[in-house]
Protein backbone atom coordinates (compact mmCIF):
# COMPACT_ATOMS: atom_id res chain seq x y z
CA UNK A 1 0.00 0.00 0.00
CA UNK A 2 0.99 3.24 -0.40
CA UNK A 3 1.14 6.54 2.10
CA UNK A 4 1.58 9.79 0.95
CA UNK A 5 4.53 11.53 2.90
CA UNK A 6 6.41 14.91 2.09
CA UNK A 7 4.55 14.95 -1.23
CA UNK A 8 5.73 11.40 -2.18
CA UNK A 9 3.82 8.32 -2.31
CA UNK A 10 5.74 5.43 -0.60
CA UNK A 11 5.14 2.04 -0.26
CA UNK A 12 4.27 0.76 3.42
CA UNK A 13 4.39 -3.13 3.63
CA UNK A 14 1.45 -3.53 6.40
CA UNK A 15 2.65 -7.52 7.03
CA UNK A 16 6.09 -6.65 7.76
CA UNK A 17 4.41 -3.87 9.91
CA UNK A 18 2.32 -6.41 11.46
CA UNK A 19 5.55 -8.33 12.14
CA UNK A 20 7.29 -5.56 13.49
CA UNK A 21 4.71 -4.76 16.00
CA UNK A 22 4.41 -8.26 17.27
CA UNK A 23 7.93 -8.81 17.70
CA UNK A 24 8.02 -5.76 19.96
CA UNK A 25 5.25 -7.29 22.09
CA UNK A 26 2.93 -4.69 21.70
CA UNK A 27 -0.89 -6.14 22.86
CA UNK A 28 -2.59 -8.61 20.44
CA UNK A 29 -5.30 -5.53 20.27
CA UNK A 30 -3.17 -3.00 19.33
CA UNK A 31 -1.57 -5.13 16.83
CA UNK A 32 -5.06 -6.17 15.14
CA UNK A 33 -6.09 -2.28 15.35
CA UNK A 34 -2.81 -1.15 14.15
CA UNK A 35 -2.76 -3.09 11.45
CA UNK A 36 -6.29 -2.57 10.06
CA UNK A 37 -5.41 1.18 10.48
CA UNK A 38 -2.53 1.00 8.54
CA UNK A 39 -4.36 -1.04 5.63
CA UNK A 40 -7.31 1.49 5.34
CA UNK A 41 -4.46 4.31 5.08
CA UNK A 42 -2.93 2.38 2.39
CA UNK A 43 -6.51 1.94 0.50
CA UNK A 44 -7.06 5.37 0.90
CA UNK A 45 -4.09 6.97 0.15
CA UNK A 46 -2.79 4.88 -3.39
CA UNK A 47 -2.16 6.72 -6.15
CA UNK A 48 -4.42 7.05 -8.03
CA UNK A 49 -5.05 6.29 -11.69
CA UNK A 50 -4.59 9.63 -13.14
CA UNK A 51 -4.47 12.84 -11.90
CA UNK A 52 -4.42 16.29 -13.14
CA UNK A 53 -1.75 18.31 -15.13
CA UNK A 54 -0.72 20.42 -12.14
CA UNK A 55 0.53 23.18 -14.96
CA UNK A 56 -1.88 23.35 -17.82
CA UNK A 57 0.19 25.09 -19.67
CA UNK A 58 2.70 22.73 -20.66
CA UNK A 59 1.76 19.68 -21.98
CA UNK A 60 2.99 16.73 -23.59
CA UNK A 61 2.11 14.43 -27.04
CA UNK A 62 3.43 10.76 -27.71
CA UNK A 63 4.32 11.02 -31.56
CA UNK A 64 5.40 8.65 -34.20
CA UNK A 65 6.17 8.97 -37.81
CA UNK A 66 5.94 6.12 -40.16
CA UNK A 67 7.16 5.94 -43.53
CA UNK A 68 5.98 3.06 -45.62
CA UNK A 69 7.02 0.79 -42.61
CA UNK A 70 9.84 2.59 -41.50
CA UNK A 71 9.80 4.20 -38.98
CA UNK A 72 11.47 7.97 -38.82
CA UNK A 73 14.19 8.31 -36.44
CA UNK A 74 14.13 11.79 -34.17
CA UNK A 75 16.64 10.45 -31.81
CA UNK A 76 19.41 12.90 -33.41
CA UNK A 77 20.82 16.09 -31.75
CA UNK A 78 19.29 18.45 -34.34
CA UNK A 79 15.39 17.00 -33.02
CA UNK A 80 16.33 17.32 -29.64
CA UNK A 81 16.67 20.41 -27.47
CA UNK A 82 18.62 20.48 -24.54
CA UNK A 83 17.85 23.09 -21.62
CA UNK A 84 20.86 25.42 -22.59
CA UNK A 85 19.52 25.32 -25.61
CA UNK A 86 16.05 26.04 -24.81
CA UNK A 87 16.97 28.82 -22.37
CA UNK A 88 18.51 30.51 -24.91
CA UNK A 89 16.45 30.59 -27.61
CA UNK A 90 14.87 33.50 -29.06
CA UNK A 91 11.32 34.12 -27.94
CA UNK A 92 10.35 33.92 -31.76
CA UNK A 93 11.73 30.60 -32.68
CA UNK A 94 9.04 27.90 -33.59
CA UNK A 95 11.15 25.41 -31.01
CA UNK A 96 10.87 27.70 -28.28
CA UNK A 97 7.39 26.57 -27.24
CA UNK A 98 6.98 23.48 -29.08
CA UNK A 99 10.10 20.71 -29.06
CA UNK A 100 11.47 17.23 -27.70
CA UNK A 101 13.89 17.37 -24.88
CA UNK A 102 17.17 15.80 -25.02
CA UNK A 103 16.50 12.14 -23.93
CA UNK A 104 13.35 11.61 -25.47
CA UNK A 105 12.78 11.62 -29.37
CA UNK A 106 8.86 10.21 -29.10
CA UNK A 107 7.16 12.88 -26.67
CA UNK A 108 6.17 16.30 -27.29
CA UNK A 109 7.32 19.16 -24.76
CA UNK A 110 4.45 22.22 -25.69
CA UNK A 111 5.30 25.18 -23.87
CA UNK A 112 2.45 27.30 -25.30
CA UNK A 113 -1.42 27.00 -26.28
CA UNK A 114 -2.84 26.55 -29.05
CA UNK A 115 0.55 24.37 -30.70
CA UNK A 116 -0.62 23.02 -33.95
CA UNK A 117 1.19 19.87 -35.67
CA UNK A 118 1.98 22.04 -38.39
CA UNK A 119 3.76 23.80 -35.61
CA UNK A 120 5.31 20.93 -34.26
CA UNK A 121 6.81 19.91 -37.60
CA UNK A 122 8.25 23.97 -38.41
CA UNK A 123 10.19 23.48 -34.75
CA UNK A 124 12.16 20.19 -36.70
CA UNK A 125 12.69 22.36 -39.60
CA UNK A 126 9.99 20.35 -41.61
CA UNK A 127 6.89 21.29 -43.74
CA UNK A 128 3.67 19.52 -43.75
CA UNK A 129 0.11 19.89 -45.53
CA UNK A 130 -2.66 17.76 -45.72
CA UNK A 131 -0.99 15.34 -48.28
CA UNK A 132 2.90 15.77 -48.14
CA UNK A 133 5.32 16.25 -45.64
CA UNK A 134 8.61 17.57 -46.67
CA UNK A 135 11.74 16.51 -44.31
CA UNK A 136 14.47 19.06 -42.60
CA UNK A 137 16.44 17.38 -46.06
CA UNK A 138 14.28 18.53 -48.66
CA UNK A 139 12.33 14.91 -49.10
CA UNK A 140 8.75 15.31 -50.21
CA UNK A 141 6.91 12.45 -49.01
CA UNK A 142 3.38 12.86 -50.80
CA UNK A 143 0.00 11.11 -51.65
CA UNK A 144 0.62 9.23 -54.43
CA UNK A 145 -1.50 6.20 -55.92
CA UNK A 146 -2.39 3.79 -53.05
CA UNK A 147 0.03 5.35 -51.14
CA UNK A 148 -1.36 8.16 -48.88
CA UNK A 149 -0.73 9.77 -45.60
CA UNK A 150 -3.01 8.33 -42.35
CA UNK A 151 -3.32 10.49 -38.77
CA UNK A 152 -4.57 8.48 -35.83
CA UNK A 153 -5.00 11.01 -32.85
CA UNK A 154 -5.73 8.46 -29.65
CA UNK A 155 -6.46 6.01 -31.64
CA UNK A 156 -9.16 7.46 -33.68
CA UNK A 157 -8.21 8.09 -37.30
CA UNK A 158 -8.89 11.18 -38.73
CA UNK A 159 -8.24 13.53 -42.07
CA UNK A 160 -4.47 14.26 -41.83
CA UNK A 161 -4.73 18.07 -40.41
CA UNK A 162 -1.81 20.03 -39.93
CA UNK A 163 -3.53 22.50 -38.18
CA UNK A 164 -4.62 20.10 -35.19
CA UNK A 165 -3.80 21.96 -31.94
CA UNK A 166 -2.44 19.17 -30.04
CA UNK A 167 -3.48 18.43 -26.30
CA UNK A 168 -2.54 17.11 -23.27
CA UNK A 169 -1.61 13.43 -23.33
CA UNK A 170 -2.28 13.38 -26.72
CA UNK A 171 -1.32 10.05 -28.92
CA UNK A 172 -0.48 11.10 -32.49
CA UNK A 173 0.33 8.29 -35.31
CA UNK A 174 1.26 9.88 -38.83
CA UNK A 175 1.73 6.73 -41.27
CA UNK A 176 2.40 7.08 -44.85
CA UNK A 177 1.68 3.97 -47.56
CA UNK A 178 0.35 1.84 -44.41
CA UNK A 179 -3.09 -0.48 -45.02
CA UNK A 180 -5.19 -1.51 -41.81
CA UNK A 181 -3.18 -3.73 -40.45
CA UNK A 182 0.34 -2.48 -40.80
CA UNK A 183 -1.18 1.17 -39.37
CA UNK A 184 -2.66 -1.55 -36.14
CA UNK A 185 0.51 -2.45 -35.63
CA UNK A 186 1.91 0.76 -35.72
CA UNK A 187 -0.60 1.97 -33.12
CA UNK A 188 0.60 -1.04 -30.81
CA UNK A 189 3.95 0.64 -30.91
CA UNK A 190 3.25 4.17 -30.20
CA UNK A 191 4.38 5.26 -26.77
CA UNK A 192 2.31 6.14 -23.82
CA UNK A 193 4.37 8.20 -21.79
CA UNK A 194 3.39 11.53 -21.98
CA UNK A 195 1.40 10.81 -18.93
CA UNK A 196 4.75 10.67 -17.60
CA UNK A 197 5.38 14.54 -17.99
CA UNK A 198 2.69 15.67 -17.22
CA UNK A 199 2.44 14.05 -13.80
CA UNK A 200 -0.87 12.35 -14.60
CA UNK A 201 -0.37 9.00 -14.47
CA UNK A 202 0.97 8.35 -10.77
CA UNK A 203 1.11 4.80 -10.63
CA UNK A 204 3.56 4.72 -13.16
CA UNK A 205 5.19 7.39 -11.35
CA UNK A 206 6.87 10.42 -13.33
CA UNK A 207 10.03 11.47 -16.25
CA UNK A 208 12.31 8.41 -16.58
CA UNK A 209 15.13 11.23 -15.81
CA UNK A 210 13.82 12.01 -12.67
CA UNK A 211 14.78 10.79 -9.04
CA UNK A 212 14.37 11.39 -5.76
CA UNK A 213 16.17 14.81 -5.11
CA UNK A 214 16.30 15.86 -8.99
CA UNK A 215 14.82 19.24 -10.20
CA UNK A 216 12.73 17.92 -12.85
CA UNK A 217 13.01 18.96 -16.65
CA UNK A 218 9.66 18.31 -17.82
Amino acid sequence: MYLLRKGRYIFVDPFRTFHMLHNKGAGSIFIIIGALLLIGMGLAMRPPATAPNPDPAHVHADIAVWVSGRQLDFNQPKYLLTEEEEEDMSDDSPAKYIHFHEGNSHVIHIHKPGQSLRDFFSALDMNIDETCLETDTGEKICDEGDSAWRMFVNSVEIPLRPGYVLRDLDGILLSYGADDDMAQQELSLLTRDACLYSQACPRRGGPPECDATADCRL
